[in-house]
């Protein structure tokens, strides 16, 4: 058994040397085509998700998601850290200057504009409440000011995780979540925890 292997070696090693160096260079070329022809392809899909990211991301939706499916995680990772949308300085606008200024900035027009009606509605009930002297009407002011400033607050973190929930759908990069749903059984008595997963 010992000499098959031995004469089957020997055979494998005088094979490999009777190839030549121009034959080796050939494979190599041919790897190393096909390789840049895999990345030329990979860099052509990824620069059309970026435009259709940059142009709408919710009209582009389902093409993205056709796209993005041989896509590497770490290719979609990158695309999604580039193009996730933060509230934080949105919020700052809204809560400084108010008229839904930071909704607008952020693309959230429907939120702006409800803010806006909100504000002038506010202003204008107010006038009107203290030129004829009617403390109802300048209260409902104060409270329509006061509700619409905090639907401003509220509205950037909204929108931009709604965007980054859509984001991740359209990058094939939906995971399982894992929460916990407390349990509050007052007949018996009992309370706990539930595991819950959603698909």
């Amino acid at each position: 058994m010992r000499k098959i292997v031995i004469a089957v070696l020997l055979f494998c090693i005088s094979i490999s040397f009777c190839v030549s160096e121009e034959q080796i260079s050939d494979i190599g070329d041919s790897i190393a085509e096909t390789d840049n022809q895999s990345s030329t392809e990979s860099e052509n899909i990824i620069h059309t998700i970026q435009k259709m990211l940059e142009e709408d991301l919710l009209n582009n939706k389902d093409k993205l998601i056709e796209l993005t499916k041989n896509l590497s995680l770490d290719e979609k990772q990158k695309l999604y850290l580039t193009y996730e949308k933060s509230g934080g300085k949105y919020f700052v606008l809204n809560l400084i200057l108010g008229c839904g200024i930071g909704s607008f900035a952020q693309g959230d027009s429907k939120s702006g504009m409800l803010a806006l009606c909100f504000e002038l509605g506010g202003v204008v009930m107010m006038l009107s409440g203290t030129n004829s002297e009617n403390a109802f009407l300048v209260s409902i002011g104060y409270g329509l000011l006061i509700g619409g400033r905090v639907g401003e607050c509220i509205a950037p973190w909204e929108y931009a995780n709604n965007y980054n929930d859509t984001l991740k759908t359209s990058l094939n990069m939906t995971y399982e979540k894992l929460s916990f749903v407390p349990v509050i059984n007052p007949i018996d008595e009992k309370y706990g925890f539930v595991a819950r997963i959603a698909l």
